[in-house]
C-alpha cells in the first residue's frame, strides 16, 4: 500500500508517495514483448525501431545472401541478429527516407528458422519471430536470366543465363559487351567457369532469385583484375 506524506523544503510543500513495506510494487518499465530484452529489464532511451517486412526471407546456410530490411526507426549503426549470429555492418540507401531501411548481408547459419533482431546503437531492439528461415543452397532453382552489376565501384553489368543447372553462358559490359559461351556445371549452389582472353567467372546462388560472385575484368573493357558483382534473377 501507499503512505501519502507531506514534507516542506525551503518553504514549498512537497508530496511524497511511500511504497508501503508489505506489498509494495517495483513500477520500474520494463521492455515491449517485441523487445528482445529480458523481462523487467529498463528500457534504454532513444526511439525503438520496428520491422515491417524483408526482402528476401529465405537464404542460404552458407551466408552472403542481400537482405533489405524495412521499418521505422531502423537507426544508422544498428546491429542485425539472425538466430545466434550478429551482422554487425548495415548500410543504407540514400534514396530511401531515414530510418525506413537497412541494408545487410544475412549471416551463414544452421538450416532452419530463426528469429530476427534489430538493435539500434541506444540498445533498443525490435524481435521479427521466425521472420527468416536458413537451408541448403543446392535447395534453390538455379536456372533462368540472372541480371547484376559489379559491387566493387568498376559499375559494370553482368548477366549469365543457367539451363538445366548448367552455366551456358556469361557477358560483361563496361563500355563494350562480350559474351563468352560456356558450360559449367553448378554444384551446391557454386560455380567456376574459364574461358579464352584469361576470362574467369565464379559465383554463389544465395537465394532463389539472388547471387554473388566475382568476374575478370579484362575481357569486359573494365580496369583490370578480379571485380566482386551481385545478381538477381529476371526470368526462369
Amino acid at each position: 500500500m501507499f503512505t501519502l506524506t507531506s514534507r516542506s523544503i525551503i518553504g514549498v510543500p512537497v508530496v511524497m508517495f511511500l511504497a508501503g513495506c508489505n506489498g509494495g510494487t517495483d513500477r520500474s518499465p520494463t521492455t515491449p514483448s517485441n523487445g528482445g530484452l529480458p523481462s523487467g529489464a529498463m528500457v534504454p532511451s532513444g526511439p525503438i525501431p520496428t520491422v515491417t517486412a524483408l526482402s528476401v526471407n529465405v537464404g542460404s546456410t552458407d551466408g552472403g545472401t542481400p537482405v533489405t530490411i524495412r521499418g521505422t526507426s531502423l537507426e544508422r549503426g544498428a546491429t542485425v541478429t539472425f538466430g545466434s549470429t550478429t551482422v554487425g555492418s548495415t548500410s543504407w540507401d540514400p534514396r530511401d527516407a531515414p530510418g525506413t531501411t537497412l541494408l545487410i548481408d544475412a549471416p551463414a547459419h544452421a538450416a532452419g528458422m530463426v528469429d530476427v533482431i534489430v538493435t539500434n546503437p541506444l540498445k533498443q531492439s525490435f524481435r521479427l519471430t521466425a521472420g527468416y528461415e536458413f537451408v541448403p543452397p543446392d535447395s534453390f532453382d538455379f536456372n533462368g536470366e540472372w541480371d547484376g552489376v559489379t559491387t566493387d565501384g568498376s559499375d559494370t553489368v553482368v548477366q549469365f543465363t543457367i539451363r538445366n543447372n548448367v552455366v551456358v553462358s556469361a557477358s560483361c559490359r563496361f563500355d563494350l559487351s562480350k559474351t563468352v559461351p560456356l558450360s559449367t556445371a553448378v554444384r551446391n549452389g557454386e560455380f567456376t567457369s574459364s574461358a579464352q582472353d584469361a576470362f574467369v567467372f565464379s559465383g554463389r546462388i544465395v537465394a532463389a532469385s539472388a547471387a554473388v560472385g566475382q568476374i575478370t575484368g579484362a575481357p569486359c573493357d573494365a580496369p583490370g583484375g578480379t571485380h566482386t558483382w551481385r545478381a538477381f534473377k529476371i526470368a526462369s
